[in-house]
């Protein structure tokens, strides 16, 4: 004998899918054989009525969306190219000349932190700092506020040539 299967007629539109409305009506279990017709597989385990409702709403919706029309495909596309040139040459421009702070020997830094004044002298070994050359002035920012800083940015200085 023949295993019986029974077919539930879920009233569907013209494109074969079937409508919004007439999914309210299914049982859980016809709502669990509606998604294995058109996902593929069966619905996850322990999956509320809710849930394979509102699933199953967003896969016809999905399925019945024609999606974007040629000519803003053609928009996108033409963007996105624009786009990426535009990176790899801000990219290229970026990586070839990195520009670097240039002190003039003998300025001064001034910034205040908490309250103190601090002052940085430049010269031309690096940076003067409570009688104390230093290599960088990220180094001088981390002695003052015991955290890491960039110490062009702590001292106002970034981006100077």
């Amino acid at each position: 004998m023949k295993p019986q299967t029974t077919n539930i007629a879920v009233p569907r539109a013209r494109n074969k899918q079937p409508k919004l409305k007439n999914l309210e009506i299914l049982s859980h279990s016809e709502l669990s054989q509606e998604w294995k017709r058109l996902v593929g597989n069966s619905p996850p385990k322990a999956s509320s009525r809710k849930f394979l409702l509102r699933s199953l709403a967003c896969e016809i919706q999905m399925k019945q969306s024609t999606g974007l029309s040629k000519a803003n495909l053609k928009n996108l596309s033409v963007s996105l190219s624009q786009n990426r040139s535009a990176n790899a040459n801000q990219k290229a421009k970026s990586s070839n000349a990195k520009p670097r702070i240039k002190l003039v020997p003998g300025s001064r830094l001034v910034r205040e932190w908490n309250g103190k004044t601090y002052t940085v002298s430049v010269i031309e070994e690096g940076f003067v700092y409570r009688d104390k050359v230093w290599a960088s002035l990220s180094a001088i920012a981390r002695d003052i506020t015991s955290a890491h800083w960039s110490g062009p940015r702590f001292f106002g200085v970034k981006g100077v040539v």
